[in-house]
């Protein structure tokens, strides 16, 4: 650690005292709800953009999600937006919302993936909570579901609690599964409602589609929750509303898959042409299964927060927002339920984990807002002054505690991640400046296995790394096949051939690592209950002789090959 690590450290305390001062201050003055939440989303990303500032690296290194992350911003801003991260000529199968917004400013600054994906990061810092409350106080629509005030300070505080609740790494590695979480919930609570008040006109179902459509490009998974929440509350409902409730929600569901077919579409035509693996969702080791529960969790303030959310959720289960919240922990513990059971009896794993995953801390988080909400609202008929701003207070340093100005920047793996994110190993930076010299580089199909060029330099790839985030058309075990007979190969007449006539179409082009005096590639692979195996496939350099591959370019740990496209 240098001195100038130790004033940007020094730097984002001062900004934890700036915070509690001006807050303070809003207090004595009465500011308006949404003068505070800019102030404090301005604060965090000012914090945000100081401990990643002169950094090369992402966050904790350029290591797992990073990659994936980095890589699909760097695709979609410089391949285009509807190409996967690692195979070029597949659509995108992840959810692109998120990335696609910023890739375009990414391309029009010629950003890398790294460069975009801070910017993404202090954006969502910087807009979260008061977008969250106008998104909220717009949706609500004077439906009355609570007092005006007790809701207005309800969504004040949702967004605050949610970004000190789940976790800075988080916020910093996720923020589009933040959002799309808390979108789906209060989009769930607004449209419950405004369907139950009256028969949704065409102009409610076109807002409330447009809405899905957007949190389905987001990350979709969450509204599976939604409909779960949906039929939970079915069974609810006199059999007269029934039928229009079900006919309202066929209707939004149809708006929301037409917002979405962009992103829909060409994947359902790939899978339809070319076939799936889904890797990731058969993939499973024990910790998968664990049980989340906050009433038994008390490690830190923030699971106290937590702990508050559920008793809130259930004291006011009988009132709508709770109840809804019920039912969404309710579907998470129906889906874990459900994993558990095709576990027991089929041995199929489901991802039985995804419930308790950013979901249901939100969803308590919103729960802990309006158990709050209530509260203050119990001083405020009191008419106690002095204890809502004991309250206050005492939220604020809460409030600052947790956030990215707070505590976070103490923790020494915090500290350590921050000076080890500043450089790129020289010989993959190296790696990537030849890349961008060498014509066609980004579009030839590409063997090799150094993922962290994909956050500064896109790759049309024949196989990907890592298996278990491999696209599903992109069929990994036939890809890997053909590798593992590149490795047995005798001859390099031989090992022309198999690359030439590779499924999915010829490998042109080659990256290796030389390590032994042999040419290296390492994959990711899935290995069941165990976790993730490192495989380790090394070639002779003869192999790749110069009568069928060109060497372009060749240092003490990387080669880059060429297929000639006329062996002689």
């Amino acid at each position: 650690m240098t001195f100038a690590d130790v004033h940007m450290l020094v730097a984002i305390k001062l900004f934890f005292l700036f915070f509690l001062v001006v807050s303070l201050f809003f207090i004595r003055k009465k500011v308006p709800l949404w003068s505070f939440l800019l102030f404090f989303g301005v604060v965090s990303s000012a914090s945000y953009l100081l401990l990643v500032n002169n950094h090369m690296l992402l966050f904790w290194g350029l290591q797992g999600d990073e990659i994936t992350v980095a890589a699909m911003y760097n695709t979609f801003a410089h391949v285009g937006l509807w190409s996967d991260f690692a195979f070029h000529n597949l659509p995108a199968f992840y959810p692109p919302g998120y990335f696609w917004l910023f890739a375009i400013l990414g391309n029009w600054f010629g950003w890398n993936g790294i460069q975009i994906a801070k910017v993404a990061t202090a954006t969502f810092f910087l807009f979260f909570p008061i977008v969250i409350y106008f998104f909220c106080k717009i949706l609500e629509e004077k439906k009355k579901i609570v007092d005006n005030l007790t809701y207005l300070v309800f969504i004040f505080l949702a967004p605050l609690i949610i970004m000190s609740t789940l976790g800075i790494d988080l916020l910093i590695g996720k923020p589009y599964e933040i959002v799309s979480a808390v979108l789906t919930i209060f989009w769930t609570i607004a449209l419950y409602v405004h369907i139950l008040t009256k028969k949704l006109s065409w102009k409610e179902v076109l807002s409330f589609g447009i809405i899905a459509g957007v949190i389905f490009m987001l990350y979709y998974l969450w509204l599976v929750f939604a409909g779960m929440v949906f039929i939970i509350q079915m069974f609810f409902l006199k059999r007269t509303k029934i039928f229009p409730y079900l006919l309202d929600l066929i209707k939004v569901a149809l708006v929301g898959i037409i917002v979405a077919l962009p992103f829909i579409l060409p994947l359902v035509l790939t899978y339809i042409n070319v076939g799936m693996e889904s890797w990731q969702t058969a993939f499973y080791i024990p910790a998968n299964s664990k049980l989340w529960l906050p009433i038994t969790q008390f490690g830190s303030s923030a699971n106290i927060i937590l702990f508050v959310g559920f008793i809130s959720i259930l004291w006011y289960s009988r009132e709508t927002i709770p109840r809804l919240l019920l039912s969404f922990l309710g579907a998470a513990f129906l889906w874990w339920g459900l994993g558990l059971f095709l576990l027991l009896f089929f041995s199929t794993p489901f991802q039985e984990f995804r419930g308790f995953y950013v979901l249901s801390p939100v969803v308590v988080s919103i729960g802990a807002a309006y158990g709050i909400s209530r509260f203050w609202q119990f001083f405020k008929e009191k008419r106690d002054i002095h204890g809502q701003q004991v309250l206050m207070f005492v939220g604020v340093l809460l409030l600052g505690a947790h956030a990215i100005f707070g505590f976070f920047v103490d923790d020494p793996i915090v500290q350590q991640n921050a000076i080890i994110s500043k450089t790129l190993p020289e010989n993959v930076f190296t790696l990537v400046e030849v890349l961008k010299t060498l014509p066609e580089a980004d579009s030839l199909v590409t063997l090799h296995s150094v993922p962290q060029i994909l956050a500064f330099f896109p790759i049309n790839h024949y196989l990907y790394f890592n298996q278990n985030n491999t696209h599903p058309a992109a069929i990994f075990s036939v890809r890997f096949a053909t590798i593992s007979a590149l490795e047995l190969a005798t001859s390099s007449k031989e090992a022309y051939n198999i690359v030439t006539s590779a499924p999915y179409g010829p490998i042109d082009q080659f990256i290796f690592y030389k390590q032994d005096g042999l040419y290296t590639l390492y994959f990711h692979l899935d290995k069941p209950i165990q976790g993730i195996e490192e495989r380790k496939i090394s070639f002779s350099q003869e192999l790749f002789s110069a009568t069928y591959f060109e060497k372009v370019y060749d240092s003490g740990h990387y080669t880059i090959l060429r297929r000639k496209s006329t062996a002689k």
